[in-house]
């Protein structure tokens, strides 16, 4: 048995083809993650929806060595442009262990999934990426903040899990969401596989971690982003928002990249009282290696 993971840019709506055909032996579990997305307005517009929604292709994922990942991006943003690499993590092998899980599931904001996951033991390690999210204004509306973040709960008084959503739209209007939470859950013993959280707080913060073995595959996935601007007088046009993890290396066992939040635009230049219209960011991003 083994892991792997893959990684490919996937720009606009399309699909993506993931092959695992080169280990010789099926998928057992698997998720997908984003790796780092990147979303360009409409010129001279700015976003009432933001986000990333993904889907598997019948006849692929487990039990298959190929997985078609679908992806849609919400509407209103400029499809030539807006992309995610997205990794797909797989269990390669047949069927897995009890101690092995890997699924995704979508889960409203401020919620948890609606089935959770039940290791035969208590987890040793259990963590979730973004596999998408989805954010919504009610109406066209003054933007001050936007991020993601999915995460695992434990269920009390049982070894059972469950992936949590939370996020935010921050603005003059309601807003309303999902996330796609990939979540990993590893029990006592589960060789292969390295799973480590980095935080980021800037458009470019490195990542330096040391995996127990050479890896011979490597994502780097977000967990969490939140980004929040100044001022009140201001239109919230951006020309992008980038998020995620870039220049993803192994050498030898130490696994490194670049991870971060860049948000670019006219009207995010400061102002006349207004130094900084950006005011703060923050994220955390899962180094995932496999052997």
């Amino acid at each position: 048995m083994t892991f792997a993971a893959i990684t490919q840019r996937i720009t606009g709506n399309a699909a993506c083809t993931f092959d695992f055909t080169s280990y010789g032996t099926p998928i057992g579990d698997m998720i997908y993650g984003i790796q780092q997305f990147s979303v360009k307005p409409p010129v001279g517009h700015h976003l009432q929806n933001i986000g990333f929604s993904y889907e598997v292709s019948a006849d692929t994922g487990p039990g298959h060595q190929t997985v078609e990942i679908i992806q849609q991006v919400a509407a209103g943003a400029d499809l030539s442009t807006s992309y995610a690499d997205v990794a797909v993590l797989a269990f390669l092998g047949g069927t897995n262990p009890p101690n092995i899980s890997l699924t995704n599931q979508t889960v409203p904001m401020g919620a948890s999934g609606s089935s959770p996951i039940q290791p035969k033991n208590p987890p040793t390690n259990a963590a979730a990426v973004l596999g998408g999210f989805v954010l919504s204004f009610s109406n066209d509306a003054l933007l001050t903040g936007l991020g993601a973040s999915a995460g695992i709960s434990c269920v009390p008084g049982s070894p059972d899990v469950t992936p949590v959503a939370s996020g935010a739209l921050l603005g003059d209007s309601a807003f309303s969401g999902t996330v796609d939470a990939g979540a990993i859950v590893l029990g006592p013993g589960v060789p292969g596989i390295f799973v480590q959280a980095e935080p980021f707080s800037a458009a470019s913060t490195p990542v330096d971690a040391s995996a127990p073995f050479a890896p011979k595959s490597v994502a780097v996935l977000v967990q969490s982003f939140y980004t929040q601007f100044w001022g009140e007088d201001y239109a919230p046009f951006f020309d992008s928002l980038t998020v995620g993890a870039s220049n993803v290396q192994c050498h030898g066992s130490q696994v490194s990249a670049t991870v971060g939040i860049d948000l670019e635009g006219t009207a995010l230049a400061p102002g006349p009282t207004s130094p900084e219209r950006v005011t703060s960011t923050v994220g955390t991003a899962l180094v995932v290696a496999t052997q």
